[in-house]
């Protein structure tokens, strides 16, 4: 016992030593952990997408692929792919048509941290784009090819974030696998000094909690418009009332903390035809249900290609045999 509390006490230390550490890097350092950088291309579309990707195995799965190319067309924006794996040499004819920017780098800090690094490095690409999409590998889509996730609003001059999905797990935020900044909150100084204050923590309840959940509660107390495309209420409301009954906004039918795409994920697509399923949500199965069987069954009346896609990742990384 006495042994397992020193070995955690020695890991919080090292964990806060390393974040000290890189928070004393000077702007000069902002390629801190980035193993290869490249410019591609110029600047083509008038807004940005930084895209983060993660493979245990170093490799680039089809889905990734058709993923950041429907994001870029749906936003009209270059890609800016950042991969916090090793990179294969069969995915560069992708990154020649379709990439923008490249970075490859150490898989520290997670998401976050990468998307801060990003900033940092394409800071002057960004004074020329609107809005700024962030975005990662954690979804599966699009499930309905054609459908757009939303119209982007041209007309307001009001700071705005807008997410996927809303989540009240821990606190109220937006869902990080998507976040769109338009051009006005892009340039408030609220947005400099939050990432500004992105540190490369180690755990990852660490950086849900100051920066997925924090990024929400940060910009709605600056006065920022806060915008789910389908938010939670409407997810409950939606779904058959014995399953409604089971759940508040925080906690499941377990009393265990809820991620709505997750539990929700069935109503996502088939009531609000919504185009990302989360990967978790059939590589895992958290709530030991069987709607999933149900899910996949109109993802291949949908889109057959992305359906294969799913399994042959599945397959490779657990969750095959459920389908």
């Amino acid at each position: 016992m006495i042994v397992q509390r020193l070995s955690r006490l020695i890991k919080k230390v090292l964990v806060k030593l390393r974040d000290i550490w890189d928070a004393s890097l000077s702007p000069l350092r902002s390629i801190a952990y980035v193993k290869d950088l490249k410019r591609l291309k110029k600047l083509s579309r008038p807004n940005l997408l930084l895209f983060v990707h993660f493979d245990k195995d170093n490799r680039v799965e089809s889905y990734v692929v058709d993923l950041v190319r429907y994001y870029q067309k749906c936003f009209d924006a270059d890609v800016v792919f950042i991969s916090n794996s090793s990179f294969e040499a069969f995915t560069e004819s992708f990154l020649e048509e379709d990439v923008f920017g490249f970075i490859q780098r150490k898989n520290v800090g997670l998401d976050f941290y990468a998307w801060k690094k990003a900033i940092d490095i394409f800071k002057e690409e960004m004074g020329h784009t609107g809005d700024l999409i962030l975005a990662n590998d954690s979804v599966y889509g699009p499930i309905f090819p054609g459908k757009a996730l939303y119209s982007l609003d041209r007309g307001s001059d009001r700071p705005r974030i807008v997410g996927a999905t809303d989540s009240f797990e821990i606190q109220y935020h937006l869902q990080s696998y998507l976040l769109v900044f338009n051009k006005p909150c892009k340039q408030t100084s609220e947005f400099s000094d939050f990432w500004k204050s992105v540190k490369c923590l180690g755990l990852k309840h660490k950086i849900v909690q100051f920066y997925e959940v924090g990024l929400t509660q940060y910009f709605l107390k600056s006065g920022v418009d806060i915008d789910p495309i389908v938010k939670y209420e409407r997810l409950r409301d939606s779904c058959h009332e014995e399953k409604a009954s089971y759940v508040n906004s925080s906690f499941d039918h377990r009393k265990k903390p809820m991620n709505p795409t997750n539990y929700f994920a069935k109503e996502l697509v088939e009531n609000f035809e919504f185009p990302l399923l989360k990967v978790s949500y059939l590589r895992d199965n958290p709530y030991d249900e069987f709607e999933n069987y149900k899910v996949m069954e109109n993802i291949l009346k949908k889109n057959a290609g992305l359906a294969e896609n799913i399994k042959k990742h599945l397959k490779r990384v657990g969750g095959y045999s459920q389908y």
